[in-house]
C-alpha cells in the first residue's frame, strides 16, 4: 500500500516571501506602465514633494530647484489671470479736469488702451512734475493710503485712472515751481509716458491713487 506524503503548510514568514516574490514583476511592470496602485503611490509622492508627473518640465521656482524641467501649460500671467499686463506703448496719457473741494486739488491721470488687445492694470503709477528742460521739480509722489488696489481689465478704446491729489494753493506750506509736464510710469512699467500739463505741488502734499475704472 502506498503512502501519500502531505507537504507541511508553509508559515507566515515563507507565504509572505512568496507574496513578495510573485508581485515584484507585476509591482515592475505596473511603474513602467504608469498605473495601477503604484501610480497612485508616486502621484500622492509628487503632490506632496511639488514634482510634475514623469514627462512633464517645471517653470518658474520649481524649474530652478529642479532643474531645467519644465511643465507645460504654466505662463507668465498678468495681474487678471490670461490678461496680459498693460505696456507703456499701448497706453495713451492725460489729464482729466480738477476737482476742487475744502482746499485740496484731484487731478485725474487717464489712461487709454490703444492697442488691439485688453490689458491690465493694478495699482500705483509713479508720477513726478518736469520743468520745460525735462527736470524734476521735487521728489515724486507718495502712494495715498487708505486706497484699495484692485485689477482693472482695459478692453481697446476703455481708460482708467489714477487721481493725483496736492492741495489747491498754499494751505500750511509753500508751493514749488510749476511744472511744464508730468512723468508717468504705468504700473509694473519701467517705460515713462509724458503729458503737458502746468502742474504745482503745494503745502508738501503730493500723493496718488491707484488705477481705478
Amino acid at each position: 500500500m502506498r503512502l501519500l506524503r502531505r507537504e507541511r503548510p508553509a508559515d507566515g514568514a515563507e507565504r509572505l516571501r512568496d507574496l513578495r516574490g510573485g508581485l515584484g514583476p507585476l509591482r515592475s511592470r505596473h511603474r513602467r506602465a504608469g498605473n495601477g496602485p503604484f501610480r497612485d503611490r508616486d502621484d500622492g509622492h509628487r503632490r506632496r514633494h511639488g514634482l510634475p508627473r514623469p514627462g512633464r518640465r517645471l517653470r518658474g521656482r520649481h524649474g530652478r530647484r529642479h532643474g531645467r524641467r519644465r511643465c507645460p501649460g504654466l505662463r507668465r500671467r498678468g495681474p487678471a489671470g490670461g490678461v496680459a499686463t498693460c505696456a507703456a506703448g499701448q497706453l495713451r496719457l492725460s489729464l482729466g479736469p480738477g476737482d476742487v473741494g475744502a482746499g485740496q486739488l484731484y487731478t485725474p491721470l487717464v489712461f487709454t488702451n490703444t492697442g488691439s488687445a485688453a490689458c491690465a492694470l493694478r495699482g500705483y503709477p509713479g508720477v513726478s512734475v518736469l520743468d520745460a528742460q525735462g527736470r524734476q521739480i521735487g521728489a515724486p509722489a507718495t502712494h495715498e493710503s487708505g486706497q484699495s488696489v484692485n485689477t482693472v481689465v482695459l478692453r481697446p478704446g476703455k481708460s482708467a485712472r489714477a487721481p493725483l491729489h496736492t492741495t489747491n494753493g498754499p494751505l500750511g506750506g509753500s508751493c514749488r515751481a510749476t511744472g511744464s509736464s508730468l512723468r508717468v510710469y504705468p504700473p509694473a512699467s519701467r517705460a515713462s509716458l509724458q503729458v503737458q500739463a502746468r502742474y504745482q505741488v503745494c503745502s508738501g502734499v503730493f500723493t496718488v491713487q491707484p488705477v481705478q475704472p
